[in-house]
This record gives C-alpha cells, sequence and structure tokens, in this order.
C-alpha cells in the first residue's frame, strides 16, 4: 500500500515529467463518513474464533472462488443469512463469538454494508487450494488509517489472540482479511452516497437492497458475469459475449472500413463513424449507435512496476482498482463520467526471455458516452488512477473544448434533427468553453496520469493501408507482445496508455435490426 512520503515524491517527480500537468492546488479533505473500522475489528476477533468451523470456512472458500467482484471477496450480505447444518444462520453463528453481545454485534454488521472477507493468494495459502477439512486461517482487518501511518496490521488467532503482521510482506501462515469492499457502493432510503467511496463514480450494476440501502457496482465492469447472481451452491455458467484483443462484435471498424472501401474520402474518421460523413463537404445526422469505449490498457515501461509496488506493496488489496474519468464541456459545467475495471499485476507484466516486460491488458468495451460534437464539443480529458480506500483529497483541473456553428436543425416531417455541414468544424466559427473541474479521491489512490482526445484524432493511425493489410483483425499500435499489430490509436500519458475508441451498442450477431447498418452487411459478406 501507500506510504504518504513515498507517494508524494513519486507524485512529484511524475508530474513534473509527465506529458500533461495539473492545475490548481492538491488540498486535503477529511470528509464525514460512516466509520466501519470499530465493527470490523470486532467482527474480525469474532469471526478468529468462529472460523475454527468447518462448515464455515468451506462456504467461505465457495464463495471467494466466484468472484463476484473479480476478486476473491466474501461480501458479507451475501453469505449472513445462509443456515449451516444445525439451522443457525452464519450472522448468528459469528455473533455467538463477539464480546459485544449478540445483538449489538448483529445491529453493527447489518449497517456494515460493505464488510468484506476476502480470501488472498499467498505463497503459503490460496483459495483454490484451501485445504478447509483441516487448515483453520487467522483473521487479519485491515485498516487504511493505520497503512498511512505505518501500523502494524492487526490479526486474531483461533483464541482471539491479537497479532501484529506487515502489510507489505506476506505471512507465512493462512490468512482472512476482514476489509471494506472497494467495488461496491450504496445508496440509503434518502438518496445520499456512502462517502467512503468517491462520491463521483457512477453507479454500475445493482447488486442487493439490504437494511434501507441499495448497493450497487461503482463501475460495471466489476460484475463478474461468468456467475449467477445466488451464492456458492450453484454451477457457474458463462453467458457473456467473448471479446479478443479489447474488441468484440460490433466495434468501429466495420462502419470505418466499409468507408475506406468504398471510396469515401473523409478526412476524420469520426465524422464517418458518428455522422456518416462521406466526404469533408457532406452533411449528416449523428448516429447515436456508437459509442467511444475504454478497449485496453498498458504501463509503457516494465520499470512501472517497480513505482506500483512502492507504493501498492499491500497483499491485502487484492487486485488494482483502475478508474478512468472522462470530462467533457456541456453548457456552462463540466460533465464526468467515471468507469473502473480490474486487473492484476500478472496481467500487467511478465517475463520473456529473462527480461521483465510489460503486457497489453484487453478491456471488453467500457461504454463513455456517444460523441455529440455539437453537445460535447471536440475534446475529452481522461484522468486515469489506481483507486485505494483512504482519506479523500480534491485538487481542481480546468476542461477546455472547442465548439463550432456547422450545425443547422432540420424540421422535416416534424421531426427536429440536427444536421452536422462538413468535417470537424467544418471551417464555421467556434468559441472556446472551459471550466473548472473539482477531482476528488483519495491520499491512498495512485494518479497514472491524464490525457486529452480530440474528435480530428485518427482511430486508425495508420488509415486505408491498416485496413487493407489487416482486413479482418485490429491490434494495438505498440501493444506490448501484441503480434500483427495494426495502429488503433492509444491515449499515453507518459506512465500508462489507454485505449479508447468507437464501438458499436448493438451486437449484429443476436440483434437483426443492426442489419440497417450497410457497414455490417458488408462485414456479414466479406
Amino acid at each position: 500500500m501507500k506510504k504518504v512520503n513515498v507517494f508524494l515524491v513519486l507524485m512529484a517527480v511524475f508530474c513534473f515529467t509527465s506529458c500533461s500537468k495539473k492545475e490548481g492546488i492538491l488540498e486535503t479533505e477529511k470528509i464525514e463518513t460512516a466509520d466501519f473500522s470499530v465493527t470490523n475489528k470486532a467482527f474480525a476477533k469474532a469471526l478468529s474464533k468462529a472460523i475454527t468451523n468447518y462448515e464455515l470456512r468451506e462456504l467461505i472458500r465457495k464463495e471467494s472462488l466466484l468472484e463476484f467482484d473479480k476478486d476473491n471477496d466474501v461480501l458479507f450480505q451475501k453469505i449472513k443469512d445462509v443456515k449451516l447444518s444445525d439451522g443457525t444462520k452464519v450472522l448468528d453463528f459469528i455473533a455467538g463469538f463477539s464480546e459485544l453481545g449478540k445483538d449489538k454485534f448483529v445491529t453493527n454488521v447489518n449497517d456494515a454494508v460493505l464488510l468484506t472477507i476476502f480470501v488472498p493468494s499467498l505463497k503459503v495459502f490460496k483459495p483454490d487450494t484451501w485445504r478447509t477439512e483441516n487448515q483453520i486461517p487467522i483473521v487479519a482487518v485491515r485498516n487504511e488509517n493505520d497503512i498511512v501511518t505505518n501500523k502494524p496490521l492487526l490479526a486474531f488467532d483461533s483464541n482471539q489472540n491479537k497479532l501484529a503482521l506487515s502489510y507489505s510482506s506476506e505471512p507465512t501462515v493462512p490468512v482472512l482479511v476482514v476489509k471494506n469492499n472497494e467495488r461496491v457502493n450504496f445508496d440509503d432510503n434518502s438518496g445520499s452516497t456512502n462517502s467512503n467511496n468517491l462520491s463521483t463514480i457512477k453507479k454500475g450494476d445493482a447488486l442487493m437492497s439490504v437494511n434501507n440501502k441499495q448497493l450497487y457496482f461503482t463501475s460495471s465492469d466489476f460484475k463478474n458475469l461468468n456467475i449467477p447472481s445466488k451464492t456458492a451452491s450453484v454451477n457457474p455458467t458463462n453467458n457473456s459475449i467473448t471479446y479478443q484483443n479489447g474488441q468484440g462484435p460490433g466495434t468501429y471498424v466495420g462502419k470505418l472500413w466499409h468507408g475506406y472501401y468504398s471510396g469515401y474520402n473523409f478526412t476524420y474518421d469520426r465524422d464517418c463513424i458518428y455522422y456518416s460523413l462521406k466526404n469533408d463537404t457532406d452533411s449528416g445526422t449523428l448516429d447515436n449507435t456508437y459509442a467511444e469505449a475504454i478497449q485496453g490498457f498498458y504501463f509503457n515501461s516494465s520499470s512501472s512496476e517497480q513505482t506500483l509496488d512502492a507504493l501498492n506493496n499491500d497483499w491485502t488489496e487484492g487486485i488494482y482498482e483502475i478508474y478512468v474519468t472522462t470530462l467533457f464541456v456541456e453548457g456552462t459545467s463540466v460533465k464526468d463520467v467515471k468507469k473502473g475495471f480490474s486487473v492484476s499485476k500478472n496481467e500487467l507484466f511478465t517475463n520473456v526471455g529473462g527480461s521483465r516486460v510489460t503486457k497489453y491488458f484487453p478491456i471488453s468495451p467500457i461504454e463513455i458516452a456517444t460523441w455529440d460534437m455539437q453537445k460535447y464539443g471536440d475534446t475529452w480529458k481522461f484522468l486515469i488512477e489506481e483507486f485505494n480506500f483512504g482519506e479523500t483529497k480534491k485538487y481542481t483541473t480546468n476542461v477546455s473544448s472547442n465548439f463550432s456553428t456547422n450545425f443547422k436543425v432540420d424540421a422535416g416531417f416534424n421531426l427536429f434533427k440536427v444536421i452536422k455541414i462538413g468535417a470537424s468544424a467544418g471551417g464555421s466559427t467556434s468559441s472556446t468553453k472551459t471550466s473548472i473541474y473539482e477531482v476528488s479521491t483519495t491520499v491512498s489512490s495512485f494518479n497514472l496520469g491524464e490525457a486529452i482526445l480530440s474528435f480530428e484524432d485518427p482511430v486508425e493511425l495508420k488509415g486505408r493501408n491498416a485496413i487493407a493489410q489487416y482486413p479482418v483483425i485490429e491490434h494495438v499500435i505498440n501493444a506490448p507482445l501484441e503480434p500483427n499489430m495494426t495502429s488503433t490509436r492509444g491515449l499515453n500519458t507518459g506512465l500508462v496508455t489507454l485505449i479508447v475508441a468507437p464501438y458499436k451498442r448493438v451486437n449484429p450477431l443476436s440483434d437483426p435490426q443492426s442489419y440497417n447498418d450497410d457497414a455490417f452487411y458488408w462485414m456479414s459478406h466479406y
């Protein structure tokens, strides 16, 4: 995890050398939040005794292997009402070992809706090899405040004795970790959001309702589609679409390739994709079946692994949560869309020929928004971070975009349509709008930099030549360990590269209406 002094030094160096800089003055702000640390500690202590029960160990092991949030996490709210063989509910069974008394313990745990049991993958202990019949782990309790102040990791053995472990050094005995879930958030019945997580994170898929609180994934990508919605007793099934190399059925390439092969003479790729322009003087309406999407990610250099290790040397955290905040000016304010995805260190770095190298991580398209140039201008800004719980901090950044006048309203057949005239700004007059946006993050999160994407930036850097050379496959330029690369453009922050490109919302294999798009007719015949 992060040590504050190391974090500040490294971030100062990075901000100086990065291709982009943050505006504003960084300030740390303490937000008044629900403090679950006392409850988590009491729960960990009681669990350390209750875990001597074989049935409970087996339940936790099975549930962790489901990876409901793409990590070996067990959200306690999902298993608390499961009954053991004697008919006792799991929560009541664990409460019997609490020093708080059953009623108070149950009330506190029911309020701590993010309470999670993490089964780590250690050299001596892994969820898939856990011998539950005779392996009784100790129970540690993760505390973000202890991490930033360099305090030891508190743990309890089966006799509820206190033990002091290290956050940075793996234990040599089996351990479970009680923590708050970093991939799930909640709203209460008044509509307010839990500020232990980032308040600006937009809701992903709903998870469950507990005690007048609606739990949801902080990003839809954290939802594991390969498992059923029930608990650990059913066999997993996979009904999700399989994507390769960061793209799936119906990405931008169909329409773009169709335009190339049909001899369209457009200058900017997104004019063809979003407005169906065949040349720079053509006109067209917005095609909102397409949208920008996050489709890949990688670190630019293998040396970045050392930086990650210095700032994330915390084995209790699990795999990384990467958040991408897209900022664009809308009217007189800034619209923000925050999306997240999970990735393990082994998916980002590997050994090749005795050397450590980076790996390209393909992502099933995570939608951001349709690029409505009239509404959102011609420039989007991206902020990227590896998120961790901790004390909230805020800073400001400037967001600018150009807005052109090459749009007109057509009222034909009583339907108002906005028509874009000409390529990009179309030679029209334009105005620049700039707004200040307040970024909310945490002291413990690792800033991976920021980047700018312009509507005029090419999607395929090699254009028609790339399409002709690789008519049925698309890769990312300079993507580590990716053969036959063509030239999908990436957003480079100086430290990482993020692939953001248009994709088509509908699936041409399951939605017959998508064949109204001549690009998909072309794809189905060639």
